[in-house]
């Protein structure tokens, strides 16, 4: 629970677990600034969406508005499925990455860890 929104997540395994308390503690006071930002109508983009900690706080904050997500990562974007079903069917996820030019590129995890922020291009 983040400034009175309650978010559930699905973890599978212990790794699974570790990473989102671990996220929730690095990141919840941002977390709590963008949700008092969030009107009920908005549309909230998460790019670099990972395991979905402000896809699913943005997307409980949200009445009748909606979450576009963003994950380039597979392993990550199963999690980020489960996490979205557990909160709201306001989420829609894009199963890319975003750039500022057209076209594609290989995308490398360093880490085989679900959860992992590091990647690159």
């Amino acid at each position: 629970t983040i400034e009175g929104v309650t978010a559930k997540f699905e973890a599978s395994d212990q790794n699974e677990i570790n990473m989102i308390r671990w996220m929730y503690r690095m990141e919840k006071d941002r977390v709590a600034q963008v949700i008092e930002e969030l009107r009920e109508d908005d549309v909230f983009f998460d790019i670099g969406a990972n395991l979905g900690l402000y896809t699913t706080f943005a997307s409980k904050k949200l009445g009748k508005g909606k979450v576009d997500s963003f994950e380039p990562y597979p392993p990550n974007v199963e999690v980020l499925k489960k996490n979205a079903n557990r909160n709201g069917n306001n989420i829609n996820i894009h199963e890319i990455a975003l750039s500022n030019s057209q076209g594609t590129i290989n995308f490398q995890q360093s880490d085989e860890t679900v959860g992992s922020q590091v990647g690159a291009i």
